[in-house]
């Protein structure tokens, strides 16, 4: 069974909503999932395989923030920083118009659990719910 077919397998099993798609040229599965119990983030996870049995999963969270304030650049930019010294695998990365992103990649091999993913995965978003967020949103309403 292929890796992505495998994670689909695991969200029908655990009752998840998803998409599927493409990200540039690699498969990917779109999960919707609410933080803060009014923001709803799509999760991209994306799967890159270079026709071996290892394949690169890619976790990728677009528009966490959007601080596109000039003025606040400098201070995004730091926090940013801060935000991703705390994380070893975890990168926070932020676009020239101030929209934040996170990202998380992973190399897997065919045998993978995909619940060890599903486990980064909740555990970035608790991080971001109870702690980066705040962070966030206290820089874009200053």
């Amino acid at each position: 069974m292929r890796i992505i077919d495998n994670f689909k397998l695991y969200l029908d099993n655990h009752d998840w909503t998803y998409d599927e798609g493409t990200f540039g040229d690699s498969p990917c599965v779109v999960v919707p999932f609410t933080i803060a119990e009014t923001i709803t983030l799509r999760i991209i996870f994306v799967f890159m395989n270079d026709g071996t049995n290892e394949t690169i999963i890619t976790m990728f969270i677009p528009n966490v923030a959007k601080i596109s304030d000039p003025s606040k650049r400098d201070e995004l930019l730091r926090l940013v920083n801060e935000v991703n010294s705390s994380y070893k695998f975890t990168r926070y990365m932020v676009t020239d118009d101030g929209e934040v992103r996170i990202q998380y990649d992973t190399l897997v091999e065919s045998t993978f659990d995909v619940h060890n993913l599903m486990w980064v995965f909740a555990n970035t978003l608790r991080a971001l719910e109870n702690e980066e967020l705040k962070k966030f949103m206290r820089l874009q309403w200053s």
